[in-house]
């Protein structure tokens, strides 16, 4: 009788469900053995070993991410830590463009600049920083935008 006969006859089955996948993954993640945590769920390490796979396989890490130091084996990155990582990856890339482009503003430029372009420009400004700062755009930022195209409007006069 071969492996695959013998865990017929003795009860294991050769797939978990997604929740159990999930519980799986956590388990080996903290330091359980794939032997321990297939017995654990009724199932072969080599089942555990295959939900661990394609668990690496299904995430995204990006090409220059740090390798996550542990002290504990199989410890493997998150998507919400992978994800968290590429945002925190672009929003600092952004902040280095958008302080090159804020900074390369001149005062010539400023005055070239009609009065539809200064309140777009200043919108987007806006919104950019309530987005990466998280913060909710309330009615002080609208008023703010609307005292500043007055006072653009006033000096045009």
């Amino acid at each position: 009788m071969n492996r695959c006969e013998q865990g017929k006859i003795m009860g294991r089955v050769s797939s978990l469900i997604e929740k159990d996948k999930e519980k799986a993954i956590a388990l080996v993640q903290s330091g359980f053995t794939q032997a321990k945590v297939g017995s654990m769920f009724n199932v072969s390490a080599y089942v555990i070993g295959r939900v661990v796979k394609e668990y690496k396989e299904s995430q995204v890490v990006p090409v220059d991410a740090e390798v996550m130091p542990s002290d504990k084996p199989n410890n493997l990155p998150t998507k919400s830590q992978n994800i968290t990582a590429i945002k925190e990856r672009f929003a600092d890339k952004f902040t280095q463009s958008v302080d090159r482009i804020v900074d390369s503003i001149t005062d010539t430029d400023l005055e070239k600049a009609n009065l539809q372009q200064k309140a777009v420009s200043a919108g987007i400004f806006f919104d950019k920083v309530a987005l990466i700062r998280s913060i909710n755009q309330t009615v002080d930022h609208k008023h703010t935008l609307v005292g500043a195209i007055r006072r653009s409007t006033a000096e045009q006069d």
